[in-house]
């Protein structure tokens, strides 16, 4: 069984810009064969941002969530770091 992750966004708390973009090219970085489904939800995203919000957030929770499918924490260090 593979180690479970959490990643924690704080919209708005600590920055203005959203920092979701940066994590997923870090992401995308260690992992380009994800590339294809992830420029599908970065287009959702870009169509998603005029209209609901909560859209929004799941998409870029499950572009997330598909980056670091399969990943261990050692393995995400370097792009979470």
């Amino acid at each position: 069984m593979s180690q479970q992750i959490l990643v924690f966004d704080f919209d708005g708390t600590m920055i203005k810009r959203d920092s979701t973009l940066w994590l997923i090219r870090a992401l995308l970085r260690e992992n380009w064969l994800k590339a294809p489904l992830t420029f599908f939800y970065l287009a959702g995203m870009f169509f998603a941002r005029s209209g609901k919000p909560e859209r929004l957030q799941e998409l870029k929770c499950r572009c997330i969530g598909h980056l670091i499918r399969g990943k261990t924490l050692e393995g995400l260090k370097a792009s979470l770091d």
